[in-house]
């Protein structure tokens, strides 16, 4: 694979796992305890919410940055063709 097309999937990669980690960050800051009798309670912890949503907005804009790298190299010529 040439660098251009491994920027773009590693890019890729990156914004997809950060758009699902700031979206879905309530749910994975979420723990269920099991009390008895077929009951459940749900705790949310508002500070590893808070740390997921951020963590995916930063994977996320990397994600994009190594896009927008891969672009402008492809764009730029003969040397980052794949």
């Amino acid at each position: 694979m040439r660098p251009t097309r491994i920027c773009l999937v590693l890019g890729l990669a990156c914004v997809i796992l950060g758009a699902a980690m700031a979206l879905f960050a309530a749910e994975m800051a979420t723990t269920w305890q099991y009390l008895g009798g077929g009951a459940w309670a749900a705790a949310t912890y508002p500070h590893r919410e808070w740390a997921y949503h951020y963590v995916g907005l930063g994977v996320l804009g990397l994600g994009l940055v190594l896009e927008a790298l891969a672009c402008s190299r492809w764009m730029g010529g003969p040397g980052g063709t794949s």
